[in-house]
């Protein structure tokens, strides 16, 4: 009996053996003196992720798929708004409709007072050309000393092409631009109003042997000289309205001007807010957890790694002595 006691005591003194699972992780002692097992030396070959070799690359491609989104959501816009217009039935003008023209609907809430305004600075502007031939007719007839046939004809041809003229070159240029969301101060389109101004203070004058085709001041002056109210009376309605037109289109000409400067103010904005929003991106990006992490220790040959949690390493430093490692207590 006390044998067997004496044999279940040194068992007990003996160091206790790790579970199964523990044992099959175990690397066995390796039998040369100055070098290290497998598993450690796979250890210290193995290298971290470098982290800041992607980092741009997907900030990158993040830039890429939204402006690969935006365009195609512009895209899709564009569609559906060329099928908008192709139902849309035309509707002006109502005697002979050739477009469809409807600013309450096609046109947004920020340019709609300065496109009626247009639109009717328009009208006015045709309704100077009728008013102008009309008068020419009537002082060609009464045998009106300034006016002839050539003066007559060059009042047809001033009202059949400026009619036309002024409404596809300045109002449906500016109706269009306004209606796409697009810049209203653009230089073809200043141009061609200031040629309409220019073409309404000619008018008015009506200079002798240069304007005759004109029933302005000159003319007027004429009447009235010779005692005809009724062409005096229509040449001064004339150049009330081309010079409403001529102050129209002036007034047209700073409300685009204002306009556009809003435009360029929003498109600013909108820049600057885009850039600051990618900005704020990457430093939330590189400033994340990501770029953050503990830089993965180096593995020195003579330092053995650090133990798992249990207590049992499963790489084995190296041995510096020759003998056999022993084994037990010691």
């Amino acid at each position: 009996m006390e044998a067997q006691a004496r044999l279940f005591a040194q068992e007990q003194a003996l160091p206790s053996c790790p579970p199964q699972e523990q044992q099959a992780t175990l690397t066995p002692l390796t039998p040369f003196p100055h070098t290290a097992g497998p598993y450690y030396h796979h250890q210290q070959q193995h290298s971290w992720p470098q982290a800041n070799t992607h980092s741009f690359s997907r900030l990158a491609r993040k830039e890429h798929d939204l402006t690969k989104r935006e365009l195609e959501l512009q895209r899709r816009e564009h569609v559906l708004t060329m099928s908008d217009q192709m139902k849309r039935v035309k509707n002006w003008p109502r005697c002979r409709p050739i477009l469809y023209h409807d600013i309450d609907v096609e046109i947004p809430d920020s340019s709609k007072g300065l496109i009626k305004m247009a639109y009717a600075t328009w009208c006015l502007t045709a309704g100077g050309f009728c008013l102008n031939w009309l008068v020419i007719c009537i002082m060609l007839i009464a045998n009106f000393a300034t006016v002839d046939l050539m003066d007559w004809h060059l009042a047809t041809f001033a009202t059949g092409t400026g009619i036309p003229l002024s409404f596809r070159m300045w109002y449906h240029r500016m109706y269009k631009r306004a209606r796409d969301g697009q810049k209203l101060d653009s230089v073809g389109l200043v141009i061609h109003m200031s040629f309409g101004v220019a073409w309404a203070i000619w008018t008015v004058l009506s200079i002798p042997n240069y304007g005759d085709m004109g029933a302005g001041l000159f003319p007027l002056l004429k009447a009235f000289a010779d005692d005809n109210t009724t062409l005096g009376l229509a040449c001064f309605l004339n150049m009330v309205i081309w010079t409403l037109s001529a102050v129209f289109i002036l007034c047209l000409l700073k409300g685009v001007r204002n306009m556009g400067t809003r435009q360029e103010a929003g498109v600013g904005v909108h820049y600057r807010s885009g850039r600051s929003a990618m900005n704020q991106l990457r430093f939330s990006f590189l400033s994340s957890s990501f770029f953050n992490r503990p830089s993965a220790p180096v593995a020195d040959e003579n330092q053995p790694p650090p133990q798992p949690h249990g207590g049992y390493s499963s790489v084995v430093p190296p041995v510096h002595n020759a003998g056999p490692a022993p084994y037990g207590n010691g």
